[in-house]
């Protein structure tokens, strides 16, 4: 994200109205913006242009936005998106961020505030890959080394799993902010199912905590997923 240059925005939304007006709004507001009215289209649109978020509605015909997050999730893509929608039940919101959202925002929403939450995620994004930047995550004694694949306790190298350390890894990547179960499990190489995914955090918990109790260095979020409180250096 180049600070001096305008966020690149894509709105998928069937609705033609609501897709025009937030084009429109958003141009107005320095954002570079295109306007998609499927997930295919949308697909088009981002083999050939690369977004800093995503405003993405959910009940659209053929492919949904709940869809359409799952499928860029699972093929890696990480790009921010902003769950637009009438459904405002509290259940929708956890199914979307469960999917992979970084924001919900329910209609009729003010476009004002659309603009900030855009801005948020983009630099809440910014902020994460230059993290991906760092070698180094610490939480309490620990040291993870994000380049070699190493964590250490005291200088002294913790044997994880395979497993275990794609996880770890993934959780320092996003330090103090919980990842999702299903995030998770797109990590490993051959998909595994939620309740895997807790059975293989629980093991990295316990194997810290037989280390080092004083901390619950990786917390439980409900309906959220999974942190690990700790610190770049």
């Amino acid at each position: 994200m180049n600070k001096s240059s305008p966020l690149h925005v894509l709105v998928v939304d069937d609705d033609k109205a609501i897709r025009n007006l937030l084009v429109s709004f958003l141009s107005q507001h320095n954002f570079s913006v295109i306007g998609a009215q499927s997930c295919s289209e949308a697909r088009h649109f981002m083999s050939i242009h690369t977004f800093d978020v995503i405003i993405l509605d959910i009940m659209m015909p053929k492919e949904t936005g709940y869809d359409f997050l799952k499928s860029l999730r699972a093929q890696h893509n990480h790009t921010p998106i902003i769950l637009l929608s009438a459904l405002d039940q509290t259940h929708h919101k956890i199914d979307g961020f469960e999917c992979g959202a970084m924001d919900y925002i329910t209609k009729p929403f003010e476009p004002l505030e659309l603009c900030a939450r855009v801005r948020n995620v983009a630099r809440f994004n910014y902020r994460v890959e230059k993290i991906k930047q760092k070698k180094i995550v610490q939480f309490g004694n620990f040291i993870l080394d994000l380049e070699k694949h190493i964590l250490a306790y005291n200088e002294r190298e913790v044997s994880l799993s395979s497993t275990e350390l794609v996880f770890l890894k993934t959780l320092a990547l996003r330090i103090n902010e919980p990842v999702s179960r299903e995030e998770l499990s797109q990590k490993i190489a051959h998909k595994v199912s939620e309740r895997a995914v807790d059975v293989q955090i629980n093991r990295l918990r316990h194997k810290i905590k037989n280390i080092d109790d004083s901390n619950e260095y990786i917390q439980t979020f409900r309906h959220l997923g999974y942190a690990l409180k700790g610190t770049y250096s």
